[in-house]
């Protein structure tokens, strides 16, 4: 479908109008639910601008193979990623991760600082995503990751943590950034998960400004619900200092 000659905008707004709403009934099937996913995956896949019809986002930069406008609006404006969400396979999280990963190394490659994303530049809270301006391949494969997360940390606990697990030991900030947000979210759900954020983050957590903003509501909100360790381990962390 993406690669044919027409301009991907007509194909992009064919089957996000059409046929993943055919595929997220109430009543889908197991094959309709994996046709959705990889139809999605699809469709995110950063290319370079060389398909015909295609135009680039910004000059030597890449773009999706669907076309970012109805991607946005059938996913994100119309809700499907957050259907597919409560119902889809725990693998395609953990591929949308990969995606977005595959993106950012690209994009911003590590180098003597660390990892930065400069995702705090895309969307400066998380839980007022949607409010931002999407206009780049890496915020809109980190949206729909986030619509598709908060769906599923809503309806299923178990396969949540897991995910978030994995999450905190990737290297570029927005991962973090997404396990502080769902924690926040659902605390009643997720709050066990603080321990293995200060076990695993404690070098960068109080100390990169990637995080400000999401620590902030997170303290803000349920500081008072840590337990006598996690705010033992909390000032530790603070009175150590940067590394």
């Amino acid at each position: 479908w993406f690669f044919s000659p027409y301009d991907t905008s007509v194909v992009t707004a064919e089957i996000m109008e059409k046929l993943i709403p055919k595929f997220l009934t109430d009543d889908a099937t197991e094959e309709d639910l994996q046709k959705a996913e990889m139809i999605i995956l699809q469709s995110i896949q950063p290319v370079t601008p060389s398909i015909k019809g295609a135009h680039p986002l910004r000059e030597g930069s890449k773009r999706l193979l669907g076309d970012l406008y109805w991607i946005v609006d059938g996913l994100i404006e119309k809700k499907y990623a957050t259907k597919l969400g409560k119902v889809c396979h725990e693998e395609f999280i953990y591929k949308l991760a990969d995606t977005l990963e595959l993106e950012i190394s690209d994009r911003y490659p590590e180098n003597e600082n660390g990892y930065h994303d400069f995702s705090y530049i895309w969307f400066d809270l998380f839980a007022d995503a949607e409010k931002s301006r999407i206009d780049s391949v890496e915020e809109t494969i980190a949206m729909v990751l986030r619509e598709v997360l908060t769906a599923k940390a809503e309806v299923n606990p178990k396969q949540t943590a897991e995910i978030l697990k994995f999450l905190l030991h990737k290297n570029y900030p927005i991962y973090t950034r997404f396990v502080i947000f769902i924690i926040n979210k659902y605390w009643d759900k997720y709050k066990d998960l603080i321990s293995e954020l200060l076990s695993i983050k404690h070098e960068t957590l109080l100390s990169s400004g990637h995080y400000e903003r999401e620590l902030f509501e997170l303290f803000n909100n349920h500081i008072v619900d840590f337990t006598t360790a996690q705010k033992t381990e909390l000032k530790k962390m603070i009175g150590t200092g940067p590394p």
